[in-house]
């Protein structure tokens, strides 16, 4: 195997950092061949307004709804390449958007080089604001959107060119800090409707939600969840 990354960053005074990546892999333990850019976004800062657009890593919450992110020791990708905006409209109101589309690929079988299946999001959006407050813990408030266009394989009885699905969500955190241990939860409502024009076992229209919560604290310098 041979696998380099070489990874440029770079700041101005105006506010804006730039950040790239280049690979060259011929080829890497997992993954294709690449000789050229691997990921690139800008980041732009200006007052109350922080921008960054191209190959997004976010997370809201503790990623129940989205947690997008690069790990190359497993060849995982699932961001997002598109437009995050942040507002700071006070110290205790952020309001946050972001859309973009992305192409996510996966493996049959862990122990292959190279994914054979892919899904295709045609778009993915995000909307939400988060409420800071000293007594009553910090919130947070989310719509999500995306689609989907193909269940793509490398296998022709398992690619759906004509498959596509429609996913919105409502996610909901709360987070606490007391004296000795901090407390969070978050929830998400979910309404997921999905249809193939040759497969009617994937005609679904679902509703659904997820849940989690946890509690933190130290005993002794120990950290507890």
């Amino acid at each position: 195997f041979s696998e380099h990354l070489f990874d440029i960053n770079t700041t101005f005074n105006n506010g804006l950092y730039i950040y790239s990546q280049l690979e060259y892999s011929d080829p890497p333990l997992f993954g294709k061949n690449l000789s050229g850019l691997n990921s690139i976004y800008f980041e732009y800062n200006l007052e109350n307004f922080q921008f960054i657009m191209g190959d997004i890593s976010t997370l809201y919450g503790r990623g129940l709804s989205i947690n997008t992110y690069q790990d190359h020791n497993i060849d995982f990708d699932n961001r997002i390449t598109g437009l995050e905006v942040k507002y700071y409209f006070s110290d205790r109101i952020t309001l946050f958007s972001l859309i973009g589309q992305s192409k996510y690929e996966y493996r049959k079988n862990p122990i292959f080089q190279v994914p054979d299946y892919w899904i295709d999001y045609d778009y993915v959006i995000v909307n939400g604001l988060e409420y800071m407050t000293d007594k009553l813990g910090d919130f947070h408030l989310m719509s999500l959107l995306n689609r989907i266009s193909t269940l793509g394989s490398e296998y022709p009885s398992d690619h759906h060119s004509d498959y596509s699905a429609d996913n919105h969500e409502i996610n909901f955190s709360w987070n606490r800090y007391f004296d000795l241990f901090e407390v969070y939860t978050e929830y998400s409502w979910l309404d997921y409707v999905s249809n193939d024009v040759f497969n009617e076992d994937l005609n679904t229209k679902r509703n659904g939600s997820r849940l989690y919560s946890s509690i933190n604290t130290d005993i002794f310098g120990m950290a507890i969840t």
